[in-house]
């Protein structure tokens, strides 16, 4: 018999199990025993008043199979949509892993809840023995998942769900530190990358702004919420991200798209459609900078609409060889360069809905070769300056 310690509040019992039961008043509450186990705490845990039916028969899990009994029995105990605290106290040797694999299986299959993950410290010479709450060790998988989401796949959507809810958790418990920035971070990030999916590259710079602003305040966040300790490791990561596509600002508070700096922030875009396999929005967003560079070719207007059309008439009129009157070396680079993006981006755009159309790892290979292509063209003709 011992007295358990959790949030404020005093249990004195023999099990943490009943501790953890009586301070979270669960509707429904299962002990998952070995034979061994049940030999030894059965007749106490029934003499507690836990019904038979409660004490829920698993293997010991010395074998694969019988880990996967274990899984398979703790995934199909838990209702659908359901709240759960989780105790780890007495898991044996690979048990407490396993137990985290069916908390994630769980939250995604059956949409279960997990309010909390609970192990209970156990002394002899203590008279008071503190229950743990490890439950932000589960969460470490959402920074995971969120973070990879992020990385691999260019979407803020759950980063930004994951650091308003540590935001938010502040406020919600009272705790002496209230965060700032935390949730205006996640939401600045969310959205810059809402403005790249739709490929606004005016968008995408002032929003990279707001982002880079954000996440220099959030070191404050990260000082005082220990949750938010992974954010730490991709902190520079969103960092150097959102500088690829930084552009300086005109009089008029407008980011500068046709400098060399704009014209680079867009290839970094393009760049990074490429890397979270938006091949797309990266064919979309090369094709009108071929349009764009040529025009400040030019000395026109990149945004003058009728100019847009005149020079893809022109570009289109070199590739045919159709054209009149002299044509500069750099026309013929850029015709060449919007005949093999068209090419691509015509089928694409058009669901190959053509007699040959072509697959789709042939469109991602030469959505590769454009980005090259591209990127050699602006150097070569001093639009870029690396």
């Amino acid at each position: 018999m011992t007295t358990y310690q959790f949030e404020g509040k005093t249990y004195q019992t023999k099990f943490v199990q009943t501790a953890i039961r009586d301070h979270f008043k669960v509707d429904g509450h299962y002990i998952f025993v070995t034979e061994a186990s049940m030999a030894i705490h059965g007749q106490s845990l029934l003499d507690l008043g836990y019904k038979k039916s409660h004490l829920i028969n698993v293997p010991d899990g010395k074998s694969e199979q019988e880990l996967w009994e274990l899984f398979t029995i703790i995934s199909e105990i838990v209702p659908e949509d359901s709240d759960v605290v989780f105790d780890v106290t007495h898991g044996f040797r690979i048990q407490p892993m396993l137990a985290l694999a069916v908390l994630v299986y769980l939250r995604f299959y059956k949409k279960v809840r997990v309010n909390r993950v609970c192990y209970g410290l156990f002394e002899k010479s203590t008279d008071v023995n503190n229950i743990l709450d490890v439950t932000p060790f589960l969460e470490i998988i959402d920074w995971s998942l969120a973070v990879r989401r992020f990385t691999e796949k260019g979407d803020a959507s759950d980063l930004a769900d994951v650091m308003r809810k540590y935001h938010v958790a502040t406020y919600q418990k009272n705790l002496d530190y209230k965060a700032v920035s935390l949730s205006s971070t996640g939401n600045a990030l969310k959205s810059l990358m809402e403005s790249l999916s739709m490929v606004r590259p005016e968008e995408v710079a002032l929003k990279s702004k707001d982002v880079s602003h954000c996440s220099t305040e959030i070191q404050t966040d990260m000082d005082h919420i220990y949750q938010t300790k992974p954010l730490a490791h991709i902190l520079e990561t969103i960092k150097q991200k959102v500088s690829d596509f930084e552009m300086n600002l005109d009089s008029k508070d407008k980011p500068e798209l046709f400098s060399s700096q704009g014209i680079q922030a867009q290839l970094n875009m393009c760049g990074h459609y490429l890397k979270v396999g938006m091949y797309q929005q990266c064919l979309t967003l090369a094709t009108e900078l071929i349009f764009s560079v040529s025009l400040v070719l030019h000395n026109e207007d990149p945004l003058d609409e009728k100019k847009r059309n005149s020079v893809s008439f022109r570009l289109q009129s070199i590739c045919r060889n159709e054209h009149i009157g002299p044509i500069e070396l750099w026309e013929q680079d850029a015709g060449e360069l919007l005949r093999f993006a068209s090419d691509i981006r015509n089928d694409v755009n058009h669901a190959g809905m053509r007699k040959d159309p072509k697959p789709a790892k042939s469109h991602i290979i030469n959505t590769k070769k454009l980005f090259d292509k591209l990127t050699l063209f602006l150097f070569k003709n001093k639009l870029i300056n690396k």
